[in-house]
């Protein structure tokens, strides 16, 4: 998958976060990418590249942080992406270490 779409990357970036700048830094990564798969120049190649799956996937993980309850859509292997910036919320307090549990 291209480089831009990388849920790896943006995990990784997501990690060094709070809570509340997650959920605002991930709303903004979906509008910015919907807007431009559907509405600019070049939205068919950016949706052939995986533009659409990746915000399925950083849809399914801000419904995750928000819910605590695994999205529908998400498979587990996608799930377990999720865990290295949970276990990092639960470092700095931000969820409780229950939510862990999930992942198991």
């Amino acid at each position: 998958m291209d480089n831009m779409y990388d849920v790896s990357t943006f995990l990784n970036r997501m990690s060094a976060l709070d809570y509340k700048e997650i959920l605002v830094q991930g709303d903004l990564e979906v509008r910015r990418m919907e807007e431009a798969s559907f509405s600019k120049k070049g939205s068919v190649k950016r949706r052939n590249d995986g533009s659409v799956d990746y915000v399925r996937f950083i849809k399914g993980f801000l419904f995750f942080l928000r819910y605590c309850k695994k999205p529908v859509g998400i498979s587990d292997s996608e799930f377990q992406k999720f865990r290295k910036v949970i276990e990092a919320l639960v470092v700095k307090n931000q969820l409780k270490p229950e939510v862990l549990e999930l992942f198991e």
